[in-house]
């Protein structure tokens, strides 16, 4: 297991979220909704957590406000800004398909497991992701969204999405622009699934902004990944392909950057502990981000519980985003709206003392 080591710091008061929701035609209502329903959950930290109203704050923008009371009534709330990095109208405009359409995703995408990616090679980085790749060929539940999903990192692959690439712009901007009108404690990146793939390469361009660096001066800027399909995209071919291995590959070597990688073992869609680059060219051999962690997510939850969960294999991709029932290896509300800064979430948890 893989650390990097986290500077002593204060304890948050103000955050921001940057958040990037993965591959679904659902907008932000939806998502507002989940982040209400978990967080009336009790919180396995004991923190009370409190989501406010949904807003529009941009064209592709909208933001709620999170107010964290910690279980320590020492400790001052957090309050955060979270902000939703939208991409889902892009997500419908390659939703639907006629049946001539989806004959030719079904074959762009399968001729592409066997020319580029290869059976063989995906096997022998994770099993089960095999499975998950021809899961639409058997007609499994779920199927037809994967196929989508495949489909849309295809064309990413070969640098087909270029809306995207203007989105990304926009958004890179705007995480400026709200530093520099509203400076907070601290600015977290946060990408699930297709999302936490967003995430990487904004984060990628944030860092090569030199408006970005003067904004955090020797302070790192923080990225957390959830459930990322990442050999969905680096083991192919492409510019876009390319292009997100450079990415990724800078993005290892950055000292301004604390990137936690979390993945699970129960997670179909991920390739559980590999390190994003892993089974191509470009993997690190000796890499120091991003820090790893498998969620241990079988010890969170109670065993009835347990059960019902896992035999949905849909929604295990999306236990990141839930509250647990018990205190475990990693829990994303204390992350994103806790009082302790990322860093000290690179390392297990450690007791809360009062700031100063």
């Amino acid at each position: 297991m893989n650390h990097h080591p986290a500077r002593p710091s204060p304890l948050i008061q103000r955050r921001r979220v940057h958040a990037f929701s993965g591959f679904d035609p659902r907008g932000a209502a939806h998502d507002h909704q989940l982040a209400q329903t978990e967080a009336r959950r009790p919180q396995p930290s004991g923190a009370r957590l409190e989501i406010g109203p949904r807003t529009r704050i941009g064209a592709h923008l909208h933001g709620w406000a999170v107010l964290c009371n910690p279980a320590d009534a020492g400790i001052a709330p957090v309050h955060t800004s979270h902000v939703r990095m939208g991409w889902d109208d892009l997500v419908r405009a390659h939703w639907r398909h006629s049946p001539g359409e989806w004959l030719q995703a079904l074959g762009r995408v399968y001729a592409a497991l066997l020319r580029e990616v290869g059976p063989w090679r995906l096997y022998r980085l994770h099993p089960p992701a095999l499975l998950t790749a021809v899961w639409p060929l058997l007609g499994g539940p779920g199927g037809t969204w994967l196929l989508r999903i495949y489909d849309f990192l295809w064309k990413l692959g070969r640098a087909q999405v270029p809306t995207l690439e203007q989105r990304r712009a926009e958004w890179v901007e705007q995480i400026i622009t709200s530093q520099q009108a509203d400076p907070v404690d601290e600015v977290v990146l946060a990408g699930h699934s297709v999302g936490a793939l967003l995430a990487v390469s904004t984060a990628q361009a944030l860092l090569s902004d030199a408006r970005w660096q003067a904004l955090q001066g020797d302070r790192r800027t923080s990225l957390v990944t959830l459930g990322a399909c990442y050999a969905g995209l680096t083991l192919r071919e492409g510019a876009g392909a390319e292009r997100f291995r450079q990415a990724v590959a800078a993005l290892c070597r950055s000292p301004s950057l604390a990137w936690l990688d979390v993945t699970a073992r129960i997670d179909p869609m991920c390739v559980d502990q590999a390190h994003p680059l892993a089974g191509t060219a470009e993997a690190p051999v000796d890499a120091v981000l991003p820090v790893r962690r498998s969620a241990r997510f079988f010890q969170m939850y109670s065993p009835e519980r347990w059960q019902a969960i896992r035999r949905d294999k849909q929604r295990t991709h999306s236990l990141y985003l839930m509250t647990p029932d018990h205190v475990g290896n990693f829990d994303l509300h204390d992350l994103l709206y806790g009082p302790r800064p990322f860093e000290r979430h690179l390392d297990p948890p450690r007791p809360l003392a009062p700031a100063p």
